[in-house]
């Protein structure tokens, strides 16, 4: 379980007072927050050691700005990276690899005049694809999000995953074409992928290829039976076709396997009004 800690606790561990917490949340140093979780602790720590070493706050925002722009799909800068200071100039390292502020990486700082290269040119086709999982939410970052999915398939090409959330990402732009596209595609470099049936068929069922669609939510079933989404609009589509007999047995797995006590209780009352209605 994820351990909180409330801000005057935190202020007594690092021996300063509340309000200056509370400052550093209002310049945007640390998260405004109700309570504090071990990687905002590792955080605050690294400010009082860049604070002990004469780096001051603006510069320390600054530092944030930079990071946030060049490596947005971090969560916890100041946690997840380490630095080092010398003659007030800033080193950032992440995996063994040093880079400044801008994220120009130095491969040799033995030599006068080191190699330096982006910090993209270090990072694998799982990094690019878990940084596209992150900016994926937002219209404002959703094209950052889809370069970083062409990146990892540009490192390899038979990433899957990749591939059925750049349909993904097409899907909810309404770019239904590019969507199928993908999903095609991965389908055809894993017939097997449960991901890229269910994300196939919902797009034919919005586009009316109801048999097609069925089909692959079968699929999706087939090779993972706990699919739970899968189930749920499956019954749906069934439903929608004027076939509730066939929605019956994915509605049942769909309740049995829902967690949500409060979401099975409205689809058990969806249930019973259809049934009210065929018997008026």
């Amino acid at each position: 379980m994820l351990k909180k800690f409330k801000r005057a606790s935190v202020a007594k561990i690092f021996g300063i007072s509340p309000s200056r917490l509370y400052y550093w949340e209002k310049i945007h140093l640390i998260k405004p927050k109700n309570f504090y979780t071990f990687k905002d602790l590792v955080s605050i720590k690294t400010i009082l050691i860049l604070r002990k070493k004469g780096i001051s706050l603006q510069k320390i925002r600054y530092l944030l700005n930079q990071i946030e722009k060049k490596m947005p799909y971090l969560r916890f800068p100041l946690a997840e990276l380490k630095f080092e200071v010398s003659d007030e100039k800033i080193c950032i390292s992440q995996g063994g690899v040093k880079f400044d502020p801008h994220g120009q990486i130095y491969l040799d700082f033995e030599s006068e005049t080191p190699e330096i290269k982006s910090v993209g040119d270090f990072l694998t086709a799982e990094d690019w694809f878990e940084r596209g999982c992150r900016l994926s939410f937002t219209p404002e970052t959703i094209h950052i999000a889809e370069e970083a999915y062409l990146q990892a398939l540009n490192l390899d090409n038979t990433f899957v995953p990749a591939m059925v959330n750049l349909g993904n990402l097409y899907y909810l732009q309404g770019k239904n074409h590019q969507a199928a596209m993908w999903y095609e595609l991965a389908l055809k470099r894993d017939p097997e992928s449960p991901e890229a049936h269910f994300n196939y068929a919902s797009l034919l069922a919005e586009k009316d290829d109801f048999e097609k669609a069925i089909s692959h939510y079968q699929m999706a079933i087939v090779l993972n039976p706990h699919f739970l989404e899968a189930h749920y609009n499956l019954a749906l589509l069934y439903e929608r076709i004027g076939n509730p007999a066939k929605a019956r047995p994915h509605w049942e797995a769909y309740l049995d396997m829902c967690p949500d006590e409060k979401e099975k209780k409205r689809i058990r009352a969806y249930l019973e009004s259809k049934k009210t209605k065929n018997h008026e």
